[in-house]
C-alpha cells in the first residue's frame, strides 16, 4: 500500500512538472527564449522546429531579417514545413514593402510570389486558402488589380468571415472601375460579418458611386439613399460621431444643387466633427485616422 501511494505521489509530481515547465517557459520574454533556443542548437544542432520557434521570436521583437533567414534555413533542412513557407512569404512581402519606404533599401530575402507557390497546391485546405489570400495580397501590393480581386474571390468562397480580405477585394474591384461588383462584394461581406468596419467602407464607396455616378446602372439618388440609412442608424446609435458626421456633411454638399440649405447643415455636420476631433486628439499620442479625419473636415469646410 505504501509503495502503491509513493508511486501515485512520483506520478502526480511528473504531471505537475509537466504542467508547471512550459508555463513557466511562457513566462520568459523573447530575448530568453532565444538564448535558450541558442544554447540548444549550439549543444544538438539547429532542427527546422528549433528555427521556426526561434524566427517566432524574432518576429516579436521586430526582427523581420532575422525572423526570415531562420524561416529560410528551417524550410532548407525540412521542405514539408509549410507553416514556414507561409510566414516567409509574408515576411519578404513586409520587408518590400518597408524597402519601398525606406531611404536605405533593406536585403530582402527571396521573392514572396515564388516561396508561396508550393503552398497553392496544398492538401491542407486553411493554409491552401491562406496561401491564395496573401498571394492576393502580394498583388494588391504590386498593383495587379484583376489578379488580386481573382485570389480574394477565390479565398472568400472558403472563408466569407475574413474582414480584411472583404477590404482588399473592394479596393481591387474599384481600382478596376468595377464598381457594381465592389457594391456587391461589401453588402455580402456585411450580411455575413456584421462588421462595423465593412459598414462604413460600404458606406463610403456609395458616396463615391454617389459623386461620380461611375456604375451607370443606377442613378446616383439611390446610392445617397442606401448611404443615408447607414449614416442615419450610425448616427443614432454610436457614441463617437464625428466620422459619420463628415460622411453625412459629403452626403449633403452632394445634393446641394436641390436644396441649397444642405451647405449650411453641412457646415454645422462638420463644425460638430471638429468639436469632438479636437477633444480627442489632445493626447500625448494623438490617433493618426483622427488627425486624417480632422484634416478632411477643415478641408470640407474652405
Amino acid at each position: 500500500m505504501r509503495i502503491h501511494s509513493l508511486r501515485l505521489i512520483v506520478v502526480l509530481l511528473l504531471l505537475w512538472l509537466l504542467v508547471w515547465l512550459p508555463s513557466a517557459s511562457a513566462h520568459d520574454g523573447p530575448e530568453a527564449v532565444i538564448e535558450a533556443l541558442n544554447a540548444t542548437m549550439l549543444k544538438s544542432g539547429p532542427t527546422a522546429d528549433l528555427l521556426f520557434r526561434r524566427a517566432s521570436e524574432f518576429r516579436a521583437l521586430r526582427n523581420d531579417v532575422r525572423a526570415a533567414n531562420d524561416l529560410e534555413r528551417a524550410i532548407e533542412l525540412d521542405g514539408s514545413m509549410e507553416i514556414a513557407r507561409l510566414e516567409l512569404a509574408r515576411l519578404q512581402l513586409k520587408l518590400q514593402r518597408q524597402s519601398a519606404d525606406s531611404s536605405q533599401p533593406l536585403l530582402i530575402l527571396g521573392e514572396p510570389l515564388e516561396t508561396l507557390k508550393p503552398l497553392l497546391d496544398s492538401p491542407n485546405d486553411s493554409l491552401r486558402i491562406a496561401a491564395v489570400a496573401l498571394r492576393g495580397e502580394i498583388h494588391l501590393a504590386y498593383c495587379q488589380w484583376d489578379a488580386a480581386a481573382t485570389d480574394f474571390s477565390a479565398a472568400l468562397k472558403s472563408r466569407p468571415e475574413e474582414v480584411q480580405w472583404s477590404l482588399w477585394l473592394a479596393e481591387a474591384l474599384q481600382r478596376l472601375g468595377r464598381y457594381p461588383e465592389c457594391l456587391t462584394a461589401l453588402r455580402e461581406s456585411y450580411a455575413t460579418t456584421s462588421s462595423p468596419v465593412i459598414r462604413a467602407r460600404l458606406c463610403d464607396v456609395l458616396i463615391e458611386n454617389a459623386s461620380k455616378d461611375l456604375s451607370g446602372e443606377s442613378p446616383a439618388a439611390v446610392f445617397i439613399s442606401e448611404a443615408r440609412a447607414i449614416i442615419e442608424h450610425e448616427l443614432s446609435v454610436s457614441r463617437l460621431k464625428s466620422a459619420w458626421r463628415i460622411r453625412h456633411a459629403e452626403l449633403l454638399l452632394l445634393t446641394v444643387e436641390q436644396n441649397p440649405k444642405h451647405r449650411e447643415e453641412a457646415r454645422r455636420e462638420l463644425n460638430a466633427a471638429l468639436e469632438e476631433l479636437n477633444s480627442r486628439l489632445s493626447t500625448n499620442s494623438p490617433d493618426p485616422i483622427l488627425v486624417k479625419d480632422r484634416e478632411r473636415a477643415l478641408a470640407m469646410l474652405q
